[in-house]
Order: structure tokens, then C-alpha cells, then sequence
């Protein structure tokens, strides 16, 4: 990717949920209802293995599986970004290799965890990681868990050399966002994309690209109404559906990140409600507020998954 090309990724990305059977295992049928319920609804891809796909709690055996299903799910229909979390240069490029020999488009990577990393040290992993596999990456800056916040000058600079082609920012700090939207000269360099999709709106505004969230599991026609209102000057259908994403979000956060997902899940009949260890079950208490909230929006009334203004 260079200066003078279009972005690359852009709209409505699921962060893709991994469903597991009560015994821990690749819930396969689960998987594919969920795949086809984003599909379906609109999205412009698929984000395996990041934080919703619960990437740090699954067996490397269990992430080949997950990426190998989904890319075999999506047929071509959708982009496809593999999810790398290692603290092993050697660990992130294998398993880079394989999404890569896998057919994803991308590879979605944060710094590696533990060690306070500067800026320069942070530059340099994902160098090393591009030369040792030649796959597109998206930098995944999420500092509340990695600890590392990736500065813009290092995604603008790693865009330059082809190395990056977009940030996921899941800081939920929207200065930072704007930081990585000024580097990025509004996407002519890196493609900008929220992990906080409460702010989708007010992103898409000051000229990010899109999204990769985990509410798009719930409710993806939310975030692809809202994007295409947008687009068509629309502002008043996306504020509507703006607020109904913050209620999902409100809804999904509950208990442990994210179990609140996988319960929301199971309550729309998509798959089971199983978080891997050690993330619980969410209470009866919280099971009964997120219900509520589901109801607030429509999602929980027969034949309401996918009637939004906009969706398909």
C-alpha cells in the first residue's frame, strides 16, 4: 500500500466470536450459523481471533481450527483477517505463515504483551515480523491488556515501508483515534478502523474507515445500517442506530469480557453460550438485564435479527 491508493479495508468488520461446546471444544455448527448470520447481514469481513474470539484462551491446535473454518465459511464472500497474539517473534511468524497459507488477507497483530516495549521496540517487532512473512498487517493497538500503546508515527511509518495497511484502535480514547486519523492523512496511508464502535459515527466522521466489533456479532445489520446512512448523508437514521449499537454494547459488556457476547449469542439461538476458561458465566442477574437491553433494541422479537433500515 502507498500514498496514492485508495485504502484498503474499509466498513464493517465482525470481531468474530469463537463458539465452544461445554467441554471447550470448536463449537463447527455454531461457527458456521455465525458466520452466515454476519454475512448476511451485510459485513464487509471477518476478524478471527482477537479479543471477542477469546485469541489468549484458545490451544494453538483450536486457533488453526477457528481460521481454517472460517476462511473455508466465508468461500471468498467476505475479507478475511487472521488473528496473531504470541510473545515469540518465532510464535507470531508461524502462526502469521499459517493464516497466510490459510487465505486470510491480512494479519490482525498487537505488540507482544509483558515487557514495556518503547516506541522503537514496538516499530521493530512488526519490522521483523514482515520480513519474515509476507502478509499484509493490521496493527492491533489495544493498551488496556497489551499495556502498550502503539504510537500513530509508528503505523504511518510502517505504512510507508508496506508493512502496515491499517490500525484497529480498541483504546476507546477518542483523541488517540483522531491521532491515528491525522497520521494516516484520513486513510490515503493506513486504513483506520474503531474497535469502539459506540463512537462508530463520530469516527466514520472525522475519516476513519470503519469498524472491527464485538456487538457486530449481535447485531450486525446495526453497524451496516449505520454505515451506509453515512455514506448516503443520512444522519439522522445514523444517530438512531448509533444509540441502538451503544445499547448492544451496554448489553455484551456485562459479567466478564466476553461471555456477555456468547450469552447474547445463545439468547438469538446462533450457539451455545460457553466462554473459554477462565471467563464465567454470566449471573442470572446480568442474563435478565441483558435480555432486557436486547428487547430495548428489537433483537429478542421474532424475526427482528436482521429488520433494520438498511440491512440485508
Amino acid at each position: 500500500m502507498n500514498g496514492a491508493t485508495e485504502p484498503r479495508l474499509q466498513g464493517v468488520y465482525v470481531a468474530l466470536a469463537t463458539p465452544v461446546t461445554p467441554d471447550y471444544e470448536v463449537d463447527h455448527e455454531g461457527l458456521a450459523r455465525l458466520v452466515e448470520h454476519v454475512i448476511a447481514a451485510g459485513v464487509d469481513g471477518i476478524s478471527t481471533l482477537g479479543s471477542t474470539g477469546e485469541c489468549a484462551s484458545l490451544a494453538p491446535r483450536q486457533r488453526r481450527e477457528v481460521t481454517e473454518a472460517v476462511t473455508r465459511l466465508a468461500r471468498g464472500r467476505v475479507t478475511v483477517l487472521g488473528g496473531v497474539n504470541q510473545t515469540t517473534l518465532e510464535g507470531a511468524a508461524d502462526e502469521m505463515q499459517m493464516i497466510a497459507d490459510l487465505g486470510c488477507a491480512a494479519a490482525l497483530v498487537p505488540p507482544p504483551f509483558y515487557f514495556q516495549l518503547d516506541a522503537a521496540s514496538t516499530e521493530r517487532w512488526y519490522e521483523q515480523l514482515a520480513a519474515r512473512v509476507k502478509l499484509p498487517i493490521v496493527v492491533y493497538s489495544f493498551p488496556q491488556l497489551t499495556k502498550i500503546a502503539v504510537p500513530p508515527a509508528v503505523v504511518r511509518r510502517l505504512a510507508e515501508q508496506g508493512v502496515a495497511v491499517g490500525v484497529k484502535d480498541s483504546s476507546g480514547d477518542f483523541n488517540g483515534l483522531q491521532a491515528f486519523v491525522t497520521a494516516s492523512e484520513r486513510g490515503r496511508w493506513y486504513s483506520v478502523l474503531t474497535g469502539a464502535n459506540v463512537a462508530l459515527l463520530a469516527a466514520l466522521t472525522i475519516g476513519a474507515q470503519g469498524t472491527i466489533a464485538a456487538t457486530v456479532n449481535v447485531a450486525p445489520q446495526f453497524d451496516v445500517a449505520l454505515t451506509r446512512a453515512f455514506k448516503a448523508g443520512d444522519l439522522a437514521t445514523a444517530r438512531d442506530v448509533q444509540n441502538r449499537i451503544i445499547d448492544v454494547s451496554r448489553a455484551v459488556r456485562l459479567g466478564v469480557v466476553p461471555g456477555g457476547t456468547k450469552s447474547a449469542l445463545a439468547a438469538l439461538g446462533l450457539c451455545g453460550p460457553t466462554a473459554m476458561p477462565p471467563v464465567r458465566p454470566l449471573t442470572e442477574a446480568e442474563l435478565a438485564e441483558q435480555r432486557r437491553i436486547l428487547a430495548g433494541v428489537g433483537l429478542l422479537q421474532p424475526g427482528a435479527v436482521g429488520a433494520v433500515t438498511g440491512a440485508r
